[in-house]
């Protein structure tokens, strides 16, 4: 699970304190890893192979260096072959050319170091809540009547039921609030 907590840390005075208030929350139900950095590939990395919990913002490189490539998120070949090599860091083969690496081990090594440290862009896809089909029936007076009532529910039920007809969507249950 990411999370965006752009602008939101200082509402608790700072990451750390942010941090501790998620954790406390998530502890009593939950396993669960946990950091902040400025990119999606550092933050995991962070949250999976290492005990620091923050990276400073543009500090990715410094908090990943010594962690293993597995960090970046590898595919198993790519693992294999840069342990064969003797690179069991990060900061083993951070400073090795990008032509030197890409000729090695294709493109994805360069591809996830460059997400890590904020040089690519990784996608991030917020699960947006869907919004709920409501329908508000405007009456000049009160309603008050039982039948005044079931009419009214009725057309409500209607107009739902079009606009999911259109959207080519069924329905389980439905809830009236008065």
């Amino acid at each position: 699970l990411f999370l965006d907590v752009s602008g939101c840390t200082h509402l608790w005075k700072n990451e750390a304190l942010y941090l501790e208030e998620i954790s406390s929350r998530l502890e009593k139900e939950y396993h669960f890893h946990i950091a902040i950095a400025d990119t999606i590939g550092a933050a995991w990395a962070l949250s999976h192979f290492s005990t620091q919990q923050i990276a400073a913002p543009g500090q990715q490189m410094q908090a990943l260096l010594n962690l293993p490539p597995k960090a970046l998120r590898l595919q198993d070949p790519i693992l294999q072959r840069l342990s064969k090599l003797g690179f069991h860091h990060i900061a083993s083969f951070a400073h090795i050319a990008p032509t030197t690496l890409r000729r090695r081990f294709g493109d994805e090594l360069n591809l996830r170091m460059g997400q890590a440290m904020g040089q690519q862009q990784e996608a991030f896809n917020a699960i947006e809540e869907p919004n709920p089909y409501r329908e508000r029936l405007q009456c000049l007076e009160p309603i008050q009547t039982a039948k005044g009532i079931e009419i009214a529910i009725e057309n409500l039920l209607e107009i739902i039921c079009e606009r999911l007809k259109q959207e080519g969507l069924g329905i389980r249950n439905a809830t009236l609030n008065a």
